[in-house]
């Protein structure tokens, strides 16, 4: 029930600057900043935005950051639940929440019999993994299952929930198991859980998979190697924490082993860990697997390394658990801290000061992330990595870690109780000063990268800001409160006896927001039930802004042209894309950029070209106008001046002809011929170019002589297209000089031929000989033909015009239907090949509209 919150604490289980055409950094000294612009919503609420007396927790948020899911005892649909717990989802963008955890009776919904929770989402929201103890749900007895429900059963499209399907997936009458934690892929093809195995050495824990289509419960870790080495080899005695990479291919998981020698774990799968001399006889690691394709084995690896290289799972006293990994598998991490023994023989976490290590594939060696504004370490739990790698969501409980201002400190938290390990002293007591806990957020790329530079991290960013101003009794102007209560880790395991069930943070893909469940109340301000919040689930969206100087074009004769450049410069957090930039004023009109369709990030820049062509004397004004993917939209002053008499400005000033560079159409990964870009310098005084001019994607440089221009003289830069792709293809000439406006841009484009096969005739008999022909390929290149099933190849040169024509053996036994003709050539990726199609017939008939011939 809610009920008035108490003031206990509740126990739950400037910077960069890129100009990334210019390749121009700058840096800052970091220092205090407000809270990264953004928006906070409470998202476990009704369709009608009401709270049912209940909390809600386990909030996480689906790939595309529009559809959430949680889990709550209350009813927040015209079901009645009779205060079971069931799964939720809402739409962000039209503010529905519907129940996915449901029976059908008669073709109606209603409420299950059993409880529901611990969902995970795939990327687009139709997807949804829970485990649930509803019969009427799975159609078997047994204690519990993970389930998927399919949002869009009815498979219109249209994730309207209004008959969902379920696919159960955990096999518990298999083995006899408590499923728990299930994870699912983006696609919602795959899923992963932790379950029991009950055998005849007991139970342990166990990681599986399953693929929502085919094939039966799979576990990732086998046996690997042959004759093993009794030195270099551990039992696997459990496998729990499991983590699915968001493509499907990467599964990462918390594993203990014990000595090879017990001989009751005899008969148990093992795990051959290279390289690593025998540590204590128990001790636990994070695996990585490479899920097999085919008939491939599993690539498994250890990821538990320390800063120094050396491995933290080297005995019980460390235990290293809850790993995340990026969408691809690539990026991992993971939380480690120092363990004990209580009087039982159990361990648990020695004083609660776990950090967040960050480990990159296929390095031997990780770094601490939780690390507070001055670069110590400090704690962090529960670490969350969107798809794309680049941001890292934990829980903290320690001081200074943000861009906000804590409250306290305090002698408990989230993390850690009192009374708990009254009795050990604290291995750090700098660390044993905590206050509420809170959900931080860090850009890894730009840790890295200023780290690289020798310059000091940014604050972390604080995701749970709070309303409150009173944190403390001198807070600075312009700086924000955290949250006042906890937020990131919430208590679930009441919901069901499942464990290691509670709310975590969680991420979008691109990262631009971050899901938590939170005991605040006073993260928002349309909150309907402050001063009754218990656990409820909330959503940060990050705001980045854009700014940028005004463009000033001086005066300019009439029937002239002057370019400048805009720099548009992203201030605060989160990913930020810009979808169009437009013009609005008299003779002013866009020119090139390097803005429109990247994602740019937290103090990243970009270049916006505006052209300004007066057609009359007297002052003008206009406006750059900045459309950012979201709907915001930014805008740039422009101003400028039209003049009847010439104006020859004292110092440099820059021209270029043509712009834009137009190339035309051409072969793929052909390379001629060049365009030259010419630069006069038709000011007053030389221009000189600091750095060589640049282009990128399927553009660059070959050549340039600008170096110093005097005035009234003309340098050339050498510009090639290599399309690498068909169709259109377009790009940007950057190129710096000390004159106004700089850097230059220079428009470029072309197009790229499109590949296609022909196959002649495209009906034959087994036994027989077609012939392919293929038109748009590159001049005098290799290219191989094969068909679909098929091993049979041939291999032909291109001419210059990109035409080739080679035989194609149909084998005597080829199977009879439709095939798919492919060609490859080195250089051009499949998918832009267009293939020819193939229909094997039987050879005793043809259908009658085609001809075969051979």
């Amino acid at each position: 029930m809610r009920a008035a919150r108490s003031a206990a604490v509740r126990r739950g289980a400037l910077g960069l600057v890129v100009v990334t055409a210019a390749a121009l950094v700058v840096w800052v000294p970091a220092g205090t900043a407000a809270v990264a612009p953004g928006d906070t919503a409470l998202v476990t609420r009704s369709t009608e935005a009401t709270l049912p007396n209940s909390e809600a927790v386990e909030t996480a948020i689906s790939g595309d950051g529009r559809h959430v899911v949680f889990s709550s005892r209350g009813s927040y649909t015209d079901l009645d639940n009779d205060f079971s717990v069931n799964v939720f989802a809402r739409d962000l963008t039209t503010g529905v929440t519907t129940q996915v955890s449901v029976a059908y009776s008669e073709g109606e919904a209603v409420s299950p019999n059993g409880d529901s929770a611990q969902p995970a989402i795939s990327a687009d929201g139709r997807y949804v993994a829970f485990v649930t103890t509803s019969t009427d749900i799975t159609g078997d007895d047994y204690p519990a299952d993970v389930v998927v429900a399919d949002r869009d059963g009815d498979g219109n499209g249209t994730l309207d929930d209004s008959l969902l399907e379920f696919h159960r997936i955990s096999d518990s009458d298999i083995y006899e198991g408590s499923p728990r934690t299930p994870r699912i892929s983006a696609d919602g093809g795959r899923v992963l859980w932790t379950d029991e195995s009950i055998g005849d050495s007991g139970r342990r824990w166990v990681v599986r998979y399953r693929d929502l289509d085919s094939g039966a419960p799979t576990s990732p870790i086998r046996t690997v190697g042959a004759d093993p080495d009794p030195d270099d080899l551990r039992f696997v005695v459990g496998a729990y924490d499991g983590a699915l990479s968001a493509d499907g291919t990467h599964v990462a998981m918390t594993v203990d082993f014990v000595e090879y020698t017990e001989p009751g774990l005899r008969g148990r799968p093992l795990l051959r860990l290279a390289g690593q001399s025998a540590p204590a006889p128990d001790f636990t690691a994070i695996v990585l697997v490479r899920l097999a394709v085919g008939d491939e084995s599993d690539e498994v690896s250890r990821v538990d390394f320390d800063e120094d290289g050396a491995f933290l799972g080297t005995s019980r006293e460390v235990g290293v658990r809850f790993p995340a990994l990026s969408g691809d598998g690539s990026v991992v991490a993971f939380e480690a801290q120092a363990y004990d023994t209580n009087s039982d023989g159990a361990w648990f976490p020695l004083a609660d000061q776990p950090n967040v290590y960050v480990h990159l594939r296929g390095e031997e060696r990780s770094s601490i992330a939780s690390r507070n504004n001055a670069g110590e370490p400090r704690n962090g739990a529960r670490p969350a990595l969107s798809a794309d790698g680049r941001y890292l969501a934990f829980v903290t409980d320690s001081l200074d870690m943000h861009d906000g201002v804590d409250w306290g400190p305090y002698s408990s938290s989230c993390l850690h109780e009192t009374d708990s390990v009254a009795a050990v002293p604290p291995p750090d007591a700098e660390r044993d000063l905590r206050t509420y806990c809170q959900v931080v957020v860090r850009d890894l790329i730009l840790d890295e990268a200023r780290e690289t530079a020798g310059a000091d991290r940014l604050p972390g960013v604080l995701a749970s800001p709070g309303l409150d101003p009173f944190c403390s009794e001198n807070v600075p102007d312009g700086e924000t409160c955290a949250g006042n209560r906890s937020s990131g880790l919430s208590p679930s395991q009441w919901i069901l006896d499942f464990g290691d069930g509670e709310g975590v943070p969680s991420l979008s893909a691109d990262g631009g927001r971050v899901a938590f469940d939170s005991f605040s109340e006073d993260l928002t301000a349309d909150d309907p039930a402050p001063e009754a919040r218990e656990w409820d689930g909330f959503v940060r969206t990050f705001l980045p802004t854009l700014v940028a100087d005004p463009v000033d074009f001086g005066d300019t004769e009439v029937g002239s042209t002057r370019d400048r450049t805009a720099t548009l410069r992203v201030v605060g957090a989160g990913p930020l894309t810009i979808a169009s930039i437009t013009v609005d004023g008299v003779d002013f009109a866009p020119g090139a950029d390097t803005c429109v369709g990247v994602r740019l990030h937290r103090e990243d820049s970009c270049l916006a070209g505006v052209r300004f062509s007066p057609t009359a004397a007297g002052g003008r004004s206009g406006v750059l106008v900045v459309r950012l993917a979201d709907g915001r939209e930014f805008a740039v002053d422009l101003r400028g001046s039209g003049s009847d008499v010439p104006v020859v400005p004292d110092g440099p000033e820059f021209a270029a002809t043509p712009n834009p560079v137009d190339f035309g159409a051409r072969l793929l990964l052909s390379t001629d011929p060049t365009a030259t870009v010419t630069v006069t310098n038709t000011g007053g005084s030389p221009m000189t170019f600091p750095a060589p001019p640049t282009a990128a994607g399927d553009f660059s440089v070959r050549s340039t002589d600008c170096a110093v221009l005097a005035p009234g003289a003309s340098c050339g830069v050498v510009v090639q297209f290599r399309p690498t792709r068909p169709g259109a293809r377009t790009g940007v000439l950057v190129i710096a000089s000390d004159a106004p406006g700089a850097p230059h841009l220079v428009a470029l484009r072309g197009s790229g031929s499109q590949p296609v096969i022909v196959v002649n005739p495209g009906v034959s008999r087994p036994g027989r000989v077609i012939s392919v022909s293929g038109t748009g390929f590159p001049a005098n290149a290799a290219v191989t033909v094969g068909y679909q099933e098929s091993i049979e190849t041939a291999t032909a040169q291109s001419s210059n015009e990109g035409a080739f024509r080679v035989s194609l053996l149909l084998f005597p036994k080829a199977a009879i239907g439709t095939r798919t003709v492919t060609a490859t050539v080195a250089g051009v990726a499949p998918e832009f090949i267009q293939p020819g199609r193939l229909l094997v017939v039987y050879p005793s008939m043809s259908p009658p509209e085609f001809l075969t011939r051979g």
